[in-house]
């Protein structure tokens, strides 16, 4: 699908990084085609809609990015409280991404969910959404510029890494340190 890869630090099992929020949604739609799914994601030239009852690939929301990070702990960092053990960031990465799947998995079995790179959610950033509306899976302001991104990445220092820490960037921003992670939709459809 992507031939090109636009990351800084190359190797086929970094993540990729230098990605916008677009970017991500792009990259998500093609892979959806790829694989015989129906695409999440439409105008994306426009004002993006999003059709989370598709069978495609999508980012997921902050609050499932959120629930996927804890794997049902109450851990400081995804997979445990150890941050040498779970987690690249500026004390042990070498001041570069590193190859995913090498620091412990969570309960989910899920890689890199604090560090490495920050991971781009589908909600726009709100910093009082949790506050106001919903507290069960708010979706910020979806018409911002600004959205959120989770996990903390190898440029920080280890307090950005905790599963509740909250980042938000332009939707147009690239750089270094962000990245994204995809999901599906748990729909009978999607087997």
């Amino acid at each position: 699908i992507a031939k090109d890869s636009p990351s800084l630090f190359k190797g086929i099992v970094h993540p990729v990084e230098h990605v916008s929020w677009h970017d991500a949604l792009r990259f998500a739609n093609l892979l959806s085609i790829h694989d015989g799914l129906k695409p999440v994601y439409s105008n994306l030239d426009g004002f993006i809609q999003a059709e989370f009852s598709a069978s495609g690939w999508r980012l997921p929301t902050e609050s499932e990015w959120e629930y996927a990070a804890r794997a049902g702990s109450s851990y400081r960092y995804s997979g445990g409280n150890d941050l040498q053990q779970h987690a690249w960031f500026w004390d042990n990465s070498g001041a570069q991404t590193q190859p995913v799947g090498q620091m412990l998995a969570n309960d989910f079995g899920l890689y890199d969910m604090s560090g490495n790179v920050f991971e781009w959610c589908w909600d726009g950033y709100d910093p009082n959404s949790y506050q106001k509306g919903d507290r069960v899976d708010p979706k910020g302001n979806l018409d911002g510029h600004t959205k959120v991104r989770r996990g903390g990445s190898w440029y920080r220092q280890g307090v950005d890494l905790g599963v509740v820490r909250r980042f938000h960037a332009p939707s147009t921003e690239k750089n270094a340190e962000q990245g994204f992670r995809l999901c599906r939709s748990a729909h009978p459809s999607n087997k």
